[in-house]
C-alpha cells in the first residue's frame, strides 16, 4: 500500500475544484519527470510538451479515478502519459498511412506486398499489438491476427530457406 504525502490529499482536493494554484504546484513537483519520459518515448519536443500540457490539463477530470491506496501519483501521472502517447502514436501512423521501411529492401527479397511490408513494420518494428493494428485499419480482430499471422509465415519462411541455403 503508497503512502500520500501530507500536503497531497489537499492538494488533489483543490485539483479536482479547479484550483489553478494546485495545478501549477503538481506541475512544478511532477513536470519534468514526466517530459523527460515524454521527449525519451515521442523524441520530438514539441509533441512532448504538448503531451505533458494536456495531461495536466485533463487532471479535474481524471483525478477522481485516481486511487492511491493503489497508485503512487507520479505512476498515475505517467499512466495518463503513456496512454496519450499511445494514442498519438496510432494517430500519427494514421494520418501517414505509411510507415516506411525500417530495415532497407529486405521486404524486396521476401516478397512481401507494400501492405504486407506496413503490416509487418507495425508488428515489429513500432510495436502494435494485434488490437492495435485492428484499429488503425479498420480490421477485426480475428481479421487483423489472421493477416499478422500470414506475414510472419511468409517472413519465418524465408528466413528458414535464406538460412538453409547460406549454410
Amino acid at each position: 500500500m503508497h503512502e500520500v504525502s501530507p500536503d497531497e490529499p489537499g492538494l488533489l482536493q483543490a485539483i479536482v475544484a479547479c484550483e489553478p494554484h494546485a495545478i501549477d504546484q503538481l506541475y512544478e513537483k511532477y513536470s519534468s519527470m514526466l517530459y523527460g519520459f515524454l521527449l525519451s518515448t515521442v523524441e520530438n519536443r514539441m509533441v512532448a510538451e504538448e503531451i505533458l500540457l494536456e495531461v495536466f490539463a485533463e487532471l479535474p477530470d481524471t483525478l477522481p479515478h485516481y486511487k492511491p491506496e493503489f497508485l503512487r501519483l507520479y505512476s498515475f501521472l505517467l499512466q495518463k502519459a503513456r496512454e496519450k502517447v499511445r494514442k498519438w502514436q496510432l494517430n500519427k501512423h494514421a494520418q501517414e498511412q505509411v510507415i516506411p521501411v525500417l530495415f532497407g529492401k529486405y521486404p524486396r527479397y521476401v516478397n512481401l506486398t507494400e501492405a504486407e511490408e506496413e503490416l509487418f513494420n507495425l508488428c515489429y518494428y513500432n510495436g502494435f499489438t494485434v488490437e492495435d493494428i485492428a484499429s488503425v485499419k479498420g480490421l477485426s480482430f480475428e481479421e487483423a491476427q489472421a493477416q499478422c499471422r500470414q506475414v510472419l509465415a511468409k517472413v519465418h519462411g524465408y528466413l528458414a530457406n535464406n538460412k538453409t541455403n547460406n549454410n
